[in-house]
């Protein structure tokens, strides 16, 4: 199964982006599955953190996702590397008593704009793995940013919805110059910039995809 990012910029499909999704039901169908799979290899692909279906035209509830090495040392507020999962049907509730806190997003289904939206700093979460067992638990950091951003995909919610004229935002490359800058300070006080510059890797070979 070939799956194509869809944005809304240059989708004839866009719209799927803006509707909530449809609940999938289980026994997982060969279709399903194969969707699954898929994705799990596009998200690899892509060098991405997180991936929902709606992005690659399927309008149902499914959402891939993983934390990485990297992700420990380009974020502040990583609380422990995740393997690669898949979340069907999955749902959450902000622990508003936390708070919120603004940090760094793109979306591949956003081509032209990056920012700082606020997001809550922890969430209780609920979903299915494929296999139809419940998966309950509370993310924070890092980890609860990504669960809100692609379970609110299967919502028919962008990442841009969530930035307010008070957030950091503009286009990729003005981000993006920022982000690095930021990076950079960060490798000069470790005295390591293999982060940075695995960063600057990805961004290049997504850029010739």
């Amino acid at each position: 199964m070939k799956l194509d990012l869809v944005t809304i910029e240059s989708s004839p499909i866009a719209d799927i982006l803006r509707r909530p999704a449809a609940t999938v039901e289980f026994p997982l169908s060969a279709e399903i599955k194969a969707l699954i799979a898929a994705m799990k290899l596009k998200l690899i692909e892509i060098e991405g953190a997180g991936l929902a279906a709606p992005q690659v035209g399927y309008h149902v509830r499914v959402i891939v996702y993983h934390v990485t090495p990297l992700d420990l040392e380009i974020r502040n507020d990583v609380e422990a590397l995740v393997p690669m999962t898949v979340l069907i049907n999955p749902s959450y509730m902000p622990l508003e008593a936390e708070g919120k806190v603004a940090d760094w997003e793109g979306c591949f289904s956003v081509e032209s704009i990056r920012g700082k939206p606020s997001r809550y700093k922890a969430i209780a979460y609920q979903g299915y793995t494929p296999s139809g067992e419940k998966v309950e638990g509370i993310a924070r950091g890092h980890l609860a940013r990504l669960l809100q951003h692609e379970i609110d995909h299967i919502r028919g919610i962008l990442f841009i919805d969530v930035l307010t004229p008070n957030c950091i935002q503009g286009s990729a490359a003005e981000m993006m110059a920022i982000r690095h800058q930021e990076l950079e300070e960060k490798a000069k006080a470790k005295n390591d910039s293999t982060a940075l510059q695995q960063l600057k890797e990805i961004e290049e070979r997504r850029r010739k995809k």
